[in-house]
């Protein structure tokens, strides 16, 4: 939102005027980005600073013996 206040861009539709303009949409934004930080963070510098494995554990999104091979899908 620093950007978007710094720079005041010119939204192509109303939809995205609105958008922009809402307060308590930008800081539902924030609460969850900070929620999923404190999820994350500890997992991403186990495995990809520390190149640590990550055991299995149910609830996560994701597992790991160590930091992914990324692969590029066919076009």
């Amino acid at each position: 939102m620093d950007a978007v206040k710094q720079y005041k861009p010119i939204p192509e539709d109303e939809d995205t005027e609105k958008w922009l303009a809402d307060e308590k949409l930008h800081e539902g934004l924030y609460q969850f980005d900070n929620e999923l930080e404190k999820l994350l963070d500890p997992y991403w510098q186990k495995i990809y600073i520390k190149g640590e494995s990550v055991s299995y554990v149910r609830d996560l999104p994701f597992t790991s013996s160590g930091a992914p091979e990324l692969e590029l899908r066919p076009t």
